[in-house]
Protein backbone atom coordinates (compact mmCIF):
# COMPACT_ATOMS: atom_id res chain seq x y z
CA UNK A 1 0.00 0.00 0.00
CA UNK A 2 3.00 2.35 0.77
CA UNK A 3 4.00 1.74 -2.81
CA UNK A 4 0.82 4.17 -3.97
CA UNK A 5 1.53 7.16 -2.09
CA UNK A 6 4.31 9.63 -3.95
CA UNK A 7 7.30 9.66 -2.55
CA UNK A 8 8.68 12.79 -1.12
CA UNK A 9 11.70 14.19 -2.99
CA UNK A 10 14.99 14.32 -0.88
CA UNK A 11 15.55 18.16 -1.82
CA UNK A 12 13.21 21.28 -1.91
CA UNK A 13 12.20 22.26 -5.32
CA UNK A 14 10.55 25.80 -5.55
CA UNK A 15 6.93 25.79 -6.47
CA UNK A 16 6.68 22.41 -4.56
CA UNK A 17 3.88 21.24 -2.70
CA UNK A 18 4.51 22.36 0.97
CA UNK A 19 1.87 19.85 2.34
CA UNK A 20 3.83 16.76 2.07
CA UNK A 21 6.80 18.70 4.43
CA UNK A 22 6.55 18.70 7.88
CA UNK A 23 7.11 21.42 10.77
CA UNK A 24 10.41 20.85 11.10
CA UNK A 25 11.44 20.18 7.55
CA UNK A 26 9.71 23.63 6.90
CA UNK A 27 11.51 25.71 9.01
CA UNK A 28 14.68 23.91 8.14
CA UNK A 29 13.92 24.96 4.55
CA UNK A 30 12.66 28.72 5.84
CA UNK A 31 16.37 28.94 7.59
CA UNK A 32 18.10 27.39 4.45
CA UNK A 33 15.68 29.69 2.06
CA UNK A 34 16.81 32.87 4.40
CA UNK A 35 20.40 31.80 3.99
CA UNK A 36 20.16 31.57 0.18
CA UNK A 37 18.27 34.88 -0.08
CA UNK A 38 21.20 36.74 2.00
CA UNK A 39 23.60 35.34 -0.65
CA UNK A 40 21.54 36.71 -3.08
CA UNK A 41 21.53 39.96 -1.78
CA UNK A 42 25.53 40.18 -0.96
CA UNK A 43 26.22 39.22 -4.70
CA UNK A 44 23.43 41.72 -6.06
CA UNK A 45 25.27 44.70 -3.91
CA UNK A 46 28.57 43.36 -5.09
CA UNK A 47 27.67 44.00 -8.78
CA UNK A 48 26.25 47.09 -7.91
CA UNK A 49 29.30 48.17 -6.56
CA UNK A 50 31.56 46.79 -9.48
CA UNK A 51 29.20 48.59 -11.90
CA UNK A 52 29.12 52.07 -9.93
CA UNK A 53 32.63 51.89 -9.95
CA UNK A 54 32.61 51.38 -13.82
CA UNK A 55 30.23 53.78 -14.39
CA UNK A 56 32.31 56.28 -12.39
CA UNK A 57 35.59 55.41 -14.60
CA UNK A 58 33.96 55.93 -17.87
CA UNK A 59 32.41 59.25 -17.05
CA UNK A 60 36.29 60.32 -15.53
CA UNK A 61 37.54 59.16 -19.15
CA UNK A 62 35.18 61.66 -20.97
CA UNK A 63 35.55 64.82 -18.48
CA UNK A 64 39.32 64.91 -19.20
CA UNK A 65 41.21 67.59 -21.15
CA UNK A 66 39.57 68.36 -24.60
CA UNK A 67 36.59 66.81 -23.60
CA UNK A 68 33.00 68.99 -24.32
Amino acid sequence: MDEELPKKPETFVLGSDLARHSMDELRALEAELERELARVRAAIAKRQDVRAAAEALFKGVGAGPGAG
